[in-house]
């Protein structure tokens, strides 16, 4: 017999071992501040862990969420938020890039705005094994919001696949640090 749910918990555990699987939402559950901590001028949204980590947490997609958010509102939220995904970021750490200027390094992300609108972020969590890790990960992979991805002008990133470019050409620069 259960008596209170950390007794559900050892149930399940000690029936189904590694095969038990479970998420419980801590955080960002009804974005209803969200958005407003994004905007902060004091966050850098850009940077985050959609999948970093081995089994644990580090599957909230804050780029693209922080741009779904910003659609609901207006146009000029969205502008916004690009702006803190892009030029913002690279102000702080001193890049020449994140604008689209004649003489400036081309990265661009093109995103299908009607698959952002559809994306349900809890539908897209998975655990995917890497054989790097030898291990299965995480993840959340929304298939279809990101077109494709150009570094310095070359297409690397397209439909899901990555393009003969990357990985065999020098695209881009590693951040390194101070």
């Amino acid at each position: 017999m259960l008596r209170d749910d950390a007794d559900f918990m050892l149930h399940m555990m000690r029936t189904y071992d590694k095969g038990f699987r479970f998420y419980a939402d801590i955080a960002n559950k009804d974005n209803k501040a969200t958005l407003r901590v994004f905007a902060r001028r004091a966050a850098l949204p850009g940077f985050n862990d959609s999948g970093a980590h081995i089994t644990n947490m580090a599957f909230f997609y804050s780029n693209l969420m922080s741009l779904k958010l910003a659609k609901e509102q207006d146009e000029a939220t969205v502008a916004r938020m690009v702006k803190r995904l892009t030029s913002e970021p690279a102000e702080i750490f001193g890049l020449d890039v994140g604008s689209l200027e004649i003489g400036a390094q081309a990265d661009m992300v093109l995103i299908n705005p009607d698959a952002l609108d559809g994306w349900q972020p809890d539908q897209t969590r998975k655990l995917e094994y890497r054989e790097i890790f030898g291990h299965e990960q995480m993840v959340n992979r929304p298939e279809g919001i990101v077109d494709s991805v150009y570094i310095n002008g070359v297409l690397a990133w397209k439909d899901g696949t990555a393009q003969a470019a990357l990985g065999q050409e020098t695209l881009g620069r590693a951040l390194r640090a101070a």
